[in-house]
């Protein structure tokens, strides 16, 4: 029976701290995928193709919309024109992400989509395209969408892991159980994936179960060290047993760079708050700050450490950063409702 959901997961949600991954795989071209005896394309698209894959490996996102734009007009009825197309538009949202460009970024997903829905129908059955057909879904918060072509997926190939694992993340919030019975099944198929254990680990935490909880962290710590969504999670997991020090201590152990991401300033703030240390909290936003005042988006950062720095008591420190929030041009709105932040 095919699940139905309405709302895409949020930032706060176990599924943010692997949204890296996703994204960045979503723009692979599909491993599966065969080139049709039939294929609409010419012996000069077919070097177009080649040429464009090239561009997308260098990153030249506008040329290869160029090929793709003229190959879906040229070749309509070759899935591999508008698959094509999708990737690069993947491509385009993940860059104009990076730059804090949110609504641009959404807009660039949704041409991803629509790329992928008329790939598909011209594709015989690739389990990979409905897997990359699904992560821009719901990157774009087409819920519904992501789920059955995700679903889709696993028919399809029912041996590959990764489309179950990614399923399990979508619905990890709004049906657990059904989340955990995919997430075993990912285990099962290949015992190497540390972003199953750790999100079995968040699912143990949040039913109470703390020895399974540090088990199956144990077990995704250990494949992935190094790794800072693994590290977030980890970090939430603690906060979630209570243990929001050690959480704190686990993403303050990782690198500079790391620790000014937006994810992971996120749990890092959640841990200071939970101690009641709401000036380190405002620390970790400043840094975040700072480290992405490049984005378009960065007044959110502002309005985050100055909501930290209220709540600490520091009016002062707070005031500086809501009016760096309104020098970016913050929604005047969302101002306010950080100024109405109460003192803890």
């Amino acid at each position: 029976m095919r699940r139905r959901h309405c709302s895409m997961i949020p930032v706060t949600s176990v599924a943010s701290a692997f949204v890296c991954c996703v994204l960045l795989s979503s723009c692979d071209r599909p491993e599966d995928q065969p080139v049709s005896e039939s294929s609409a394309l010419s012996e000069s698209g077919e070097l177009q193709l080649e040429r464009a894959e090239q561009f997308l490996g260098a990153g030249q996102t506008d040329e290869v919309l160029h090929i793709a734009t003229e190959l879906t007009t040229s070749a309509s009825g070759d899935w591999r024109s508008h698959e094509l197309l999708a990737r690069a538009h993947m491509q385009r949202a993940l860059t104009l992400q990076h730059e804090g460009l949110i609504e641009l970024s959404s807009a660039s997903l949704g041409k991803a989509v629509d790329g992928y829905a008329r790939a598909l129908p011209l594709a015989d059955g690739i389990g990979g395209l409905y897997r990359s057909a699904a992560d821009a879904a719901h990157m774009h918060g087409q819920t519904e969408l992501a789920i059955a072509w995700y679903e889709q997926a696993i028919e399809i190939d029912p041996d590959d892991p990764r489309s179950p694992l990614r399923l399990a993340q979508v619905i990890f919030e709004s049906h657990p159980d059904e989340a955990r019975a995919l997430l075993n099944r990912v285990v099962q198929l290949n015992t190497s994936i540390p972003e199953a254990y750790a999100s079995l680990s968040l699912l143990d935490a949040t039913q109470g179960d703390i020895a399974s909880a540090r088990s199956h962290m144990k077990h995704a710590v250990a494949m992935a060290t190094d790794v800072a969504a693994i590290r977030i999670v980890q970090a939430r997991m603690h906060r979630m047993l209570g243990e929001p020090q050690r959480g704190a201590e686990i993403l303050l152990a990782l690198p500079p760079a790391d620790r000014a991401m937006e994810s992971t300033t996120t749990e890092l703030a959640r841990c200071w708050g939970d101690i009641g240390q709401h000036a380190r909290a405002a620390d970790a936003w400043a840094a975040c700050y700072h480290s992405l005042a490049h984005r378009s988006d960065a007044w959110r950062f502002a309005l985050e450490a100055a909501k930290s720095s209220l709540r600490a008591g520091n009016q002062p420190r707070a005031a500086s950063f809501l009016d760096q929030a309104v020098y970016l041009s913050a929604p005047p709105a969302e101002v306010e409702a950080a100024r109405r932040t109460q003192s803890s």
